[in-house]
């Protein structure tokens, strides 16, 4: 897993998350996210997938935000997995179990949050959840000895629970998705994600706008294409696929691309970021710099080391680098993304 350098953290697509597997991909099935935001879910479909997040500085208060739709397809079982985990370094310390009905009864999951409390993972709040529908999930974890935890679906608070015995952790560091599949049994479910929030502050009612690349900067074109295709579709394109994509071969080379009449006039636009699965080949440049350019000017996140292998890299700004003020949305609609090498 990569590091950030603090929360905010938000995953609209499988690039800003690491994938077990080749079982944790992404869905272009409308049915399964929010079209208005999202491009695509991020699908874990085989029993102990998981696709994980960069880690962060322990965040006590945490907030968790995220689409999701639940899914039983075969079997008559009733099958209890986590949906989510959420750690504290190694440690396991709150997890999201879903329970679909027995027999044919598949219009409806249970969610059971669970936080661990003396050494035992002891369950905290319940709600209930459609199938087939897409709904929203938000949670509040808060670590030490006076811990709280509460679970909200649909914008609205299901269960809570104060005076918590949090002491053997003292926040939130990472996240996961994990698969809900149990074929071991015959049953066949499948649970989709997007507009995925980690935060310190309430997550609830926001939403992650994932953009559409329609252009290739005029200004920043220093990476080339590989494997084929072209640039710009190359780091547009859901299905992700590592095949394809761009390379630099030079230190300081940067590339950014931006969507053409991108429009946030009805919104509050809290943060902007970008994401990248990245990697070198042995040889230099072996750092990447995520990169935003606002009002002609670029700006770049911290060095990421890479490896040979690919992995996510992601970057929030929480405030205009321009102007080191909030946001507005014609700002934010402006930006180009991209990144920048690095030796």
């Amino acid at each position: 897993m990569t590091s950030i350098a603090a929360l905010p953290f938000f995953g609209g697509e499988l690039s800003a998350f690491s994938p077990s597997d080749a079982y944790c991909n992404e869905s272009t099935d409308t049915t399964t996210f929010d079209a208005t935001y999202s491009r695509a879910s991020i699908v874990c479909s085989n029993r102990y997938t998981t696709a994980t997040s960069p880690t962060w500085s322990s965040a006590s208060p945490f907030w968790f935000h995220g689409s999701a739709r639940f899914s039983q397809r075969t079997g008559g079982g009733q099958p209890n997995n986590n949906c989510l985990l959420f750690y504290n370094g190694a440690t396991l310390i709150a997890q999201l179990l879903v329970s679909y009905p027995a027999g044919n009864q598949w219009h409806w999951s249970s969610l059971t949050l669970s936080t661990l409390q003396n050494g035992v993972m002891t369950a905290v709040a319940t709600g209930q959840v459609s199938n087939d529908l897409v709904e929203q999930i938000d949670i509040n974890l808060v670590g030490g000895a006076s811990g709280s935890a509460a679970l909200y679906t649909a914008n609205a608070l299901v269960g809570s629970a104060t005076g918590l015995n949090h002491t053997a952790w003292a926040g939130v560091t990472s996240m996961a998705i994990i698969a809900t599949d149990d074929n071991n049994f015959g049953i066949v479910t499948t649970n989709y994600w997007s507009q995925i929030i980690c935060d310190t502050v309430c997550t609830i009612g926001r939403n992650v706008w994932t953009d559409n690349f329609t252009n290739e900067s005029a200004t920043n074109t220093g990476w080339s294409v590989y494997g084929g295709g072209t640039k710009l579709a190359n780091v547009n394109k859901i299905v992700y696929d590592d095949s394809t994509g761009i390379t630099s071969s030079t230190t300081g080379q940067t590339d950014t691309f931006y969507q053409s009449g991108q429009s946030f006039v009805t919104y509050n636009v809290l943060a902007r970021g970008v994401s990248s699965r990245s990697s070198y080949a042995g040889t230099a440049p072996t750092q990447v710099k995520l990169t935003v350019r606002v009002s002609s000017t670029n700006y770049v996140s911290s060095a990421v080391a890479l490896t040979t292998a690919y992995q996510p890299a992601f970057n929030s700004w929480t405030t205009n680098p321009n102007t080191s003020a909030a946001w507005t949305a014609s700002n934010a609609a402006g930006i180009e993304a991209g990144v920048q090498s690095l030796t």
